[in-house]
């Protein structure tokens, strides 16, 4: 049975005893589906969002419970992206590659698992056909071991309407590059390790004034027990190990998902001695990580000149940087002379620092598109900001310049964003639908038959398609008589001043 199909069957037999919460909930439920979200319909034009009022403060925290290292290290490995709009739910899945055929294969495996459970999911209701009500949101960190042993942590956020919370959940994997395999328990431990894991976590929850007066119940029992699958969830850190409960496999539901942090100094006894001996020098290392130099670029000054009088565009592009498809179009503004704005995530930023510092350098522009792609209008406050900051100092501390511009995820946007955003929403007037036909002629077609002066075109430089569109796209528009200009530089020419938390789609607020 594997780690998933296990969770599955455990949160069955949990089920029952949470069912009692169910029908608390009906009245919830009907409430909800009746003043249910607006979203962004991607096929038919910008909607603005429902208030996030419309969330309970316990559904609020419960999409921000989700365990984040200290660290959000994705300098190794590339990172690969799936964004979809479906009409039905929104999907951002983030995961590394590490060109290593067996690890990439499992990995692409998982998160595959995930977007086809949630798919059927949506599907197995048989609800409504209404536009972004459901979300699956799927990032990731790496924590270093050695120069070749990793662990990945999958944060997975799942909302939709139907259910009265969010589903958190922590997937790990641990990795030995080397020899591209998968690190289990059993790969790193000997004798009795399972029950010795299991004592000490044991204690550490008996100890701990928030757990001690939960432990006498079957379910802790029963989780806290020292088989494999009990402890199948765990990260390797540079001196310790943590393992990690689903909800519900200790204790109730407010308790979230409980973690067990136990150094590797505890467990010489049972961590095989080749191991051991490794993980001992890394523990005991003094090398003080370096810190990354922020290095201000140049902005250029354009050797463009543009005319306010002659008829201009936008080029937009969302959800990069990515190396395979954001050089093509670079290599094709630049051969044309012109410029585009990219909207970036955050997480894609350490992994493409060249590709930023080129943007900046040949007269393009860098927008904000939040740190992991989740739909922000269903957050609080403090995950808002904290979207929105952690890629705004992460291209800043990288390239030393910082975003000015936000394009919300999905393009949903509601009061709240607007006023906590201290920066201009940028929206978009043109929409090829390039995520959903993949077709290099049929967004080429689309833009040229309906852009128009002041348009703000909106593509995604993460399809090899887009890239290929921009190639014919970009010389045609410019013997219609466009200018090619960056988002800043259109407004500007029209003499317009961009304000923070208002909504521009072309060339004047919404």
């Amino acid at each position: 049975m594997n780690k998933r199909t296990y969770r599955k069957t455990r949160m069955a037999r949990n089920r029952k005893a949470r069912r009692f919460r169910f029908y608390g909930l009906i009245a919830f439920l009907i409430t909800l589906s009746i003043f249910s979200f607006r979203f962004l319909e991607k096929n038919k034009g910008i909607n603005e969002a429902a208030s996030l009022e419309n969330l309970s403060e316990e559904e609020i925290s419960e999409i921000e419970h989700i365990i984040t290292p200290s660290e959000r290290n994705k300098e190794i490995g590339d990172i690969q992206s799936i964004i979809e709009y479906g009409t039905k739910g929104l999907i951002a899945a983030h995961y590394p590659i590490f060109h290593k055929t067996n690890i990439d294969l499992k990995t692409q495996e998982l998160i595959n698992g995930y977007i086809e459970e949630f798919k059927n999911e949506i599907e197995s209701h048989g609800l409504p056909n209404k536009s972004n009500q459901y979300e699956l949101n799927i990032d990731y960190e790496i924590n270093i071991v050695t120069n070749n042993i990793i662990s990945v942590t999958f944060n997975v956020l799942e909302t939709s309407s139907y259910k009265a919370h969010p589903i958190v959940e922590i997937e790990t994997k641990s990795y030995d590059l080397s020899n591209d395999l998968d690190i289990e328990l059993s790969n790193i431990m000997d004798g009795e390790y399972l029950k010795f894991i299991s004592d000490i976590s044991e204690n550490h929850f008996n100890v701990s004034d928030t757990y001690k007066d939960n432990i006498d119940s079957s379910i802790f029992r029963e989780g806290i027990y020292p088989s494999i699958e009990n402890y199948s969830n765990f990260i390797l850190k540079e001196d310790s190990i943590v393992f990690i409960f689903d909800k519900y496999q200790l204790f109730s539901g407010n308790f979230g998902m409980p973690s067990v942090e136990i150094p590797y100094s505890d467990l010489k006894d049972y961590i095989k001695p080749s191991l051991f001996q490794v993980l001992a020098i890394e523990e005991n290392s003094s090398e003080v990580e370096a810190e990354i130099e922020e290095k201000p670029i140049d902005i250029p000054v354009p050797n463009r000149v543009i005319d306010p009088n002659i008829p201009m565009i936008a080029l937009s592009f969302d959800d990069g940087p990515n190396k395979k498809t954001t050089i093509p179009i670079l290599d094709t503004l630049k051969e044309y002379n012109s410029v585009a704005t990219f909207f970036v995530l955050g997480n894609r930023v350490s992994n493409n620092v060249d590709i930023l510092e080129r943007i900046i350098e040949e007269g393009s522009e860098i927008g904000n598109h939040s740190y992991s792609h989740k739909e922000l209008t269903k957050l609080s406050n403090d995950a808002l900001n904290e979207q929105i900051l952690l890629t705004q100092n992460a291209v800043k501390d990288h390239i030393g310049w910082e975003p000015k511009l936000l394009r919300p995820t999905y393009g949903s946007y509601n009061d709240n964003l607007k006023s906590q955003v201290q920066m201009p929403l940028i929206l978009w007037s043109v929409d090829p639908m390039d995520w959903k036909s993949r077709n290099a002629k049929a967004v080429t077609n689309h833009i040229l038959e309906n852009v128009k002066d002041g348009d703000i075109v909106l593509m995604h430089d993460i399809y090899d398609s887009t890239a290929e569109a921009v190639k014919s796209l970009v010389p045609k528009l410019i013997d219609m008589g466009y200018q090619l200009v960056t988002v800043s530089e259109l407004f500007e020419a029209r003499g317009e001043v961009l304000e923070g938390g208002q909504i521009y789609n072309k060339g004047s607020l919404d």
